[in-house]
């Protein structure tokens, strides 16, 4: 297995394993785990090397392994490919200052570290020492859902119907709830269908919880926070509202009382919103919205495009079983 690590590890950045390409809820994950001896004798060295592998569709903007705890045993090295090690810590950082760059789709870097397990004059007898690390990255989601308003004067139903893009992959993702516009009974079920109509409020719910397909169980929670959520508003939508203010919405605009977020160099429009607060996943956000405008067509479609970032992290363990040297 080692001589594999290397031969993938060391040719370059890129993994030669990437036909068929198929992207994973894990964006990043280990890969090629190695342990040169888990049962050392006192004094001996021990390795432990794996990959890091981008399973996602972008690159990945930062990568953080981090040996937070190696009780008892001492650190000889560090090896980050592309990079040196952290100052002062036990950790690797992947960005873009590194010699090779960010981590690329389906690309990959190796992590190595070297300890040497405690002196004989320590270990009198068999001794277990767990060595613990997380690898935390920075990571965006995005998905927009497509919503039929009609005016309900010519059109009772639309001809469209509500659509919603496929969730890009990775840890957290997105589902919209919509407004139930009517529904109706296929053998014996009630089936909903979502619309909205011409001046009247209708809202939107928007979850965001963790993706089904998960491997990685030893996560942490993830905060998503205040402002990092934003939805681009596209069509004759805007949020609903009457002569006495806005009607209840989670999102708000830069400048407005009370709105923590800034303008987004994401936003391609004047028409964007922030979410006002720090959630925890699963949470779920809601806005109320209208059509904007006036003499529109009998039927129109209001696009919400939303995009999100984290910090998504997660926990790994190795112990050690620590000899003491035979006598002579």
């Amino acid at each position: 297995m080692a001589s594999l690590l290397l031969a993938v590890g060391l040719s370059g950045c890129t993994n030669p394993l990437t036909s068929g390409t198929q992207y994973k809820n894990d964006a990043v994950s280990i890969e090629e785990y190695y342990v040169s001896n888990t049962n050392p004798y006192a004094g001996s060295v021990t390795t432990i090397s794996f990959l890091l592998q981008n399973n996602g569709e972008e690159p990945v903007p930062r990568v953080e392994v981090n040996f937070f705890d190696v009780y008892g045993m001492e650190v000889l090295e560090l090896k980050c490919q592309g990079t040196q090690p952290v100052a002062g810590k036990n950790a690797c950082i992947f960005d873009s200052t590194n010699s090779f760059g960010e981590i690329e789709p389906m690309d990959v870097r190796m992590v190595s570290i070297t300890l040497k397990a405690p002196a004989a004059e320590e270990i009198k007898t068999s001794t277990k020492f767990t060595v613990g690390y997380y690898v935390n990255y920075s990571y965006s989601g995005f998905r927009k859902a497509d919503i039929p308003i009609i005016d309900a004067v010519t059109l009772m139903e639309p001809n469209a119907e509500f659509s919603e893009s496929t969730s890009t992959p990775g840890p957290i993702e997105l589902t919209f709830d919509p407004p139930v516009g009517g529904t109706r009974i296929v053998e014996g079920k009630t089936i909903s269908e979502y619309w909205g109509v011409q001046d009247r409020p209708f809202e939107v719910k928007m979850t965001f919880d963790y993706a089904s397909g998960l491997t990685t169980e030893k996560s942490r929670d993830v905060i998503i926070k205040q402002g990092d959520i934003m939805l681009e508003l596209k069509g004759p939508i805007e949020r609903a509202h009457t002569d006495a203010g806005l009607l209840y919405c989670e999102f708000c605009k830069p400048g407005e009382e009370g709105c923590p977020a800034t303008e987004s160099s994401d936003c391609t429009s004047s028409n964007c919103l922030y979410s006002e607060k720090l959630i925890k996943i699963p949470s779920t956000l809601r806005c109320s919205f209208q059509s904007s405008g006036t003499n529109l067509p009998a039927e129109i479609t209001a696009s919400i495009w939303t995009s999100f970032s984290y910090t998504y992290e997660f926990t790994g363990t190795e112990t050690f079983t620590v000899k003491p040297i035979p006598e002579d």
